[in-house]
């Protein structure tokens, strides 16, 4: 498989920020220090956990910059890439290329490629151009239908074959797609790891044949969640499966709707732990409310979060 060294869990983080939204920078160099030394295969920046659409560009430069700083050998860097247009993606590319990024998350240019019928072509030649003129490892993002566009089996066997691609985010949150993408994958030769993106099932995607998982859920109980994939690796489904009970029930509470507040509720859950000051988001994005927080901390306790 070309994207082995991609299967694993990868942290997509949030970003501590300070009152009335600007980043909290020291936080964020304790934290990104933090994550990695939980072991994850690698973290992914500026992504939608992180609040990638609302950073501005040289505020998406530094953080990548921050990660790179204090990342090691066994723990690769990857940037989200979020743009509009090919030439903004490359030179987004490019531009993480240069600070050290090991490979990169590549965004559909939205609202661009919404509504049906989606030409093959049109998210094939985005991705193949971003590929060629970029040079790196490449995760494609495979959104739910009814966020971001539907890729056919066609489409998705497509964009694996070309050669940079090493992973997909299966982020649709439905098994019956996860199980029709992973056969897509194992008919092709060489193919790219699938990383679940549902954080709300990741251990039954992980049963499933899941190679890993990109995901927001991973800004907390990182080494947790290690551990888990590596439980189901070796087959001890037992102790992932106590894992999971334990954990689960705090997952799907942070990623139930309205969906867009698992950023909130991660932050939440990290000023719990005592990494982050605040949880603090970005307008128009709102904090929790105190029956949803007090709430998120009884979970926390169930699931053994250290706090």
């Amino acid at each position: 498989m070309k994207g082995a060294s991609y299967s694993g869990v990868v942290s997509a983080p949030v970003v501590p920020m300070l009152e009335g939204g600007a980043i909290d920078w020291d936080c964020l160099r304790e934290y990104s220090a933090w994550l990695v030394a939980q072991r994850p295969v690698g973290i992914a920046v500026n992504m939608d956990a992180g609040e990638g659409h609302s950073l501005s560009r040289d505020e998406r430069r530094a953080i990548l910059q921050t990660y790179v700083a204090g990342a090691n050998s066994s723990c690769k860097v990857i940037a989200g890439i979020i743009a509009s247009t090919t030439a903004e993606a490359v030179d987004l590319g490019l531009e993480a290329k240069s600070i050290g990024a090991d490979a990169m998350v590549l965004f559909p240019p939205l609202p661009l490629f919404l509504g049906d019928p989606l030409p093959h072509e049109l998210p094939l030649r985005f991705h193949q151009d971003v590929a060629d003129r970029v040079g790196l490892p490449l995760i494609v993002f495979l959104f739910p239908a009814e966020v971001g566009p539907a890729y056919g089996d066609a489409l998705i066997a497509s964009l694996a074959r070309i050669t940079e691609v090493v992973a997909a985010k299966e982020a649709t949150f439905s098994t019956a797609r996860f199980l029709e993408i992973k056969e897509v994958m194992c008919g092709l030769n060489d193919p790219p790891a699938v990383l679940t993106g549902a954080d709300n099932m990741l251990f039954e995607q992980m049963l499933l044949g899941a190679d890993g998982a990109l995901i927001g859920f991973a800004s907390i109980l990182t080494d947790e969640l290690v551990k888990m994939h590596a439980a189901v690796g070796r087959g001890d489904l037992a102790a992932a499966q106590r894992d999971w009970n334990r954990i689960g029930p705090l997952a799907r509470y942070a990623w139930r709707p309205p969906m867009r507040d698992y950023r909130p509720r991660m932050k939440e859950l990290l000023v719990a732990q005592g990494l982050f000051r605040s949880s603090a988001v970005r307008a128009p994005l709102l904090r929790v409310s105190e029956l949803e927080r007090k709430r998120l901390r009884e979970l926390a306790v169930q699931a053994g979060v250290p706090m």
